[in-house]
């Protein structure tokens, strides 16, 4: 009965000892587990860390593509306005200088032309103006105004001459002497400035010639109205327009 006891008490420490093994086991376990895991988890973060440096680096300044700007432009196809180019200040002032050089001034004159134009990039104003016998040509520089070009043209008195250099006169008698009746100059203008629709107080410049062209007597004439230059020629017997042309200088 004795034998008994002992080996059951002898069985029950065993099986106690036992559990407590297992007990201390299952503490041990998780811990490493999260050790393990805390161990491994550094590395994606510092790979995160890695991989966030690289993707940084294409953002920087030197990495950048390069923005273009206002001085990139091609300049070679459009040349660029100096200052004050073009402004009617500026272009009052190529006037009044031209005017001073021909020793005129603007009531003694009409302008028929006013232009800022570019030569190889350099700005340049074209000034054009007229009294009743001569016509002035201007081209000057826009930065100081120095003159570039200049020329001056009498006009024909058209009263007098003809392209043979007989008077007019002398022409509508070798006209007649060949049975043809011409008209006069002034029905001649008259015809042409009706088909421009303007009057003798619009023209300036007027400019006239008898001419016998292709076996007929024709009157050329060319005159300046406003901004714009008309060329003319009409038939001497019929009146009738032959040619007419206008454009703006």
């Amino acid at each position: 009965m004795k034998k008994q006891c002992c080996f059951g008490i002898c069985c029950a420490l065993l099986a106690a000892g036992l559990l407590f093994a297992a007990g201390c086991a299952g503490k041990n376990a998780p811990q490493q587990g999260n050790d393990s895991a805390s161990d491994s988890g550094t590395q994606p973060q510092n790979a995160a860390d890695a991989g966030g440096a690289d993707m940084d680096a294409p953002g920087t300044v030197s990495d950048l593509p390069e923005q273009p700007t206002g001085d990139d432009s091609d300049s070679g196809t459009q040349p660029q306005n100096p200052a004050g180019a073009g402004t009617t200040d500026g272009m009052e002032a190529a006037k009044n200088a031209a005017l001073a050089h021909a020793g005129l001034d603007a009531a003694q004159v009409t302008f028929v032309k006013q232009k800022l134009d570019y030569d190889d990039g350099a700005a340049k104003y074209e000034i054009e103006f007229v009294t009743d016998t001569e016509k002035y040509e201007y081209e000057m520089r826009e930065s100081d105004l120095t003159i570039l070009e200049y020329s001056r043209e009498t006009r024909d008195d058209f009263a007098h001459h003809n392209a043979d250099g007989h008077g007019h006169a002398g022409a509508q008698g070798d006209a007649k002497a060949a049975g043809q009746e011409l008209i006069t100059d002034e029905e001649a203008l008259a015809a042409a400035l009706a088909h421009a629709g303007l009057t003798e107080d619009d023209a300036v410049y007027l400019e006239m010639e008898l001419d016998y062209d292709d076996g007929r007597y024709e009157y050329e004439i060319e005159f300046y109205a406003g901004n714009m230059e008309y060329e003319y020629e009409i038939d001497a017997v019929t009146g009738e327009v032959l040619k007419a042309e206008s454009e703006i200088p």
